[in-house]
């Protein structure tokens, strides 16, 4: 164990401790973990209050400090206001135990990850990655809960994170924000992991969740694709997926299997939390879903025209869509396609397309214009097949079906596309013109074959 370079990695940031080759809670957490196991007739944990002085002493025996006193109130007001009695007992008596249960097992599940078969090979286990290093890491559900539990109790040590540039862990801070005004936002947050907690104690999960970082390197590196520039785009010959616009529905109602692309929801889990979500598993215990994080510009106003803001946008976009697994392949076909030699439909991941929406667009302030199609010119030159875009009834994107099918009408490219938007950006930054991108891009008197194509999916 101590020889594994990914153990090593992230060791530091691990409640646990590494000593002969075996993992383990030192001996005053493990006590503490147990009397909570044993549940409140032992632990007297039966409040919010409570739990937060528990989460303290808990936390001093980890050499941490204590809880703040702010996350301390907010335990009290969720747990003792917010919840009912007959909630509030049901955690107390149930959940917090198993999940002090689960605690308890974190040393072996580790020790599972690192040793079992599945787990060996250290490019997929828990691992520390540095700065623009790609990698995937691949965890069983029962792992991924005893963390998320440990984040829960704020077990996690925090003293080096900020140094290694490591986001916040611990939920401290998430119960501290119930104690300012955005109470209700934070509230249902926090009602979603209470929601999570509850299903993971009462049926263990046995399947496995992977999270994959994706780059586009700078300098060319073996077995992965470059972060393409201004000429790269221009150039592209490859064609336009097929485009849907669905002005009601929610992304992640797909019934078939996509690449579902994550906004933020006034309520964290959106519909799937109250409906329950259920699709098949893969040969490696996953379920099949895919879901990709992309960060947007924040309030880009101008920057979003400018070429290099137009640049990061596409290039996050198509580093999100991108399978690069199979590179070698990827680049063959794009090659092909360049010369018009071949189609992407032999690509392993054809029938994978992307469902996606107004990324960037709320409170981030994009154009939604603009971002529709720099996710589409993303996603065809990643070969995806098609884009579900879901449009949640904006009225900026009333000529986004118009201007798809248009488009495709007329057989453009990648790059024809593109050249189009850095053209309609350069006029934008100009002050030459005022019109909005569907606007200024189709004729003023579109041809009748475009009405016969348009079709808003209900």
């Amino acid at each position: 164990m101590e020889a594994r370079g990914d153990l090593r990695s992230i060791l530091p940031y691990l409640p646990v401790v590494l000593r002969g080759g075996a993992l383990f809670w030192p001996p005053p957490a493990q006590e503490a973990i147990k009397a909570l196991a044993l549940g409140p007739d032992v632990s007297r944990v039966s409040s919010g209050d409570v739990l937060a002085d528990a989460i303290t002493d808990l936390r001093l025996a980890l050499n941490l400090d204590p809880l703040p006193r702010r996350a301390a109130e907010g335990l009290a007001i969720f747990f003792d206001d917010l919840l009912s009695r007959a909630q509030a007992r049901d955690w107390f008596d149930h959940i917090l135990p198993s999940l002090a249960r689960l605690l308890l097992r974190l040393p072996t599940l580790l020790e599972d990850h690192y040793r079992s078969g599945g787990y060996q090979e250290e490019s997929r286990g828990l691992r520390i990655l540095g700065s623009q290093d790609g990698g995937i890491v691949l965890v069983s559900q029962e792992l991924a809960a005893a963390l998320l539990a440990c984040a829960l109790f704020c077990l996690f040590p925090t003293a080096d994170r900020a140094q290694a540039r490591l986001p916040p862990i611990n939920f401290d801070s998430l119960f501290a924000a119930l104690c300012n005004n955005s109470r209700q936002s934070q509230e249902q947050k926090v009602r979603c992991l209470v929601h999570y907690f509850d299903r993971v104690t009462a049926s263990t999960p046995t399947g496995s969740v992977s999270f994959e970082r994706k780059v586009l390197h700078r300098c060319p590196v073996s077995d992965s694709i470059t972060y393409p520039d201004m000429d790269a785009w221009m150039k592209s010959g490859v064609p336009l997926c097929t485009f849907r616009v669905f002005s009601s529905g929610l992304i992640e109602d797909e019934e078939q299997e996509t690449l579902e692309v994550d906004f933020a929801n006034r309520y964290l889990g959106g519909g799937a939390l109250s409906r329950g979500y259920s699709k098949p598993f893969d040969a490696m215990g996953r379920r099949k879903t895919r879901i990709v994080a992309i960060d947007a510009l924040d309030c880009p106003t101008r920057l979003q025209f400018e070429s290099s803001g137009l640049i990061r946008e596409v290039n996050k976009a198509f580093c999100g869509f991108l399978d690069q697994s199979n590179h070698q392949l990827y680049v063959k076909l794009v090659q092909d396609l360049n010369t018009k030699d071949s189609c992407a439909s032999i690509i392993p991941d054809e029938c994978i397309g992307v469902s996606t929406g107004n990324w960037g667009c709320g409170a981030f302030g994009g154009n939604p214009e603009i971002k529709s199609m720099i996710q589409w010119i993303a996603a065809s030159q990643a070969l995806r097949s098609y884009i579900n875009y879901y449009t949640f009834e904006s009225g900026s994107l009333k000529r986004l079906e118009e201007v798809t099918q248009w488009i495709l009408l007329h057989r453009w490219t990648v790059g024809e596309l593109w050249h189009m938007l850095v053209e309609y950006s350069s006029q934008k930054l100009g002050r030459e013109t005022n019109e909005g991108f569907f606007t200024w891009l189709l004729p003023k008197d579109i041809p009748n074959d475009i009405c016969l194509l348009s079709h808003i999916h209900g």
